[in-house]
């Protein structure tokens, strides 16, 4: 069975917290593929049907979040008045 080896190295290793690790990696024995300009602006082109539901859906998820978390936080310690 063919073993394969890695293709890219670690080159820096950051620890945030114990849960988090960023690690910067660099391409060993390829190349990078050049950059054309405008090949990202298709995936926009494509997603432009479905932008204004998906927008929608994100608003709704905003609004969740302040009626889910912080209107019952702000109703606490005694401060009813103030938050409203």
């Amino acid at each position: 069975m063919k073993t394969e080896q890695p293709n890219a190295i670690v080159s820096r290793k950051i620890e945030v917290t114990p849960e988090l690790i960023i690690l910067r990696i660099v391409h060993q024995g390829w190349e990078l593929p050049d950059f054309t300009p405008q090949q990202y602006a298709v995936l926009v082109l494509m997603a432009r049907p479905i932008l204004p539901s998906a927008l929608a859906f994100t608003a709704g998820a905003m609004i969740l979040v302040v009626v889910e978390e912080l209107v019952p936080e702000s109703q606490t310690s005694g401060h009813s008045h103030s938050a409203t």
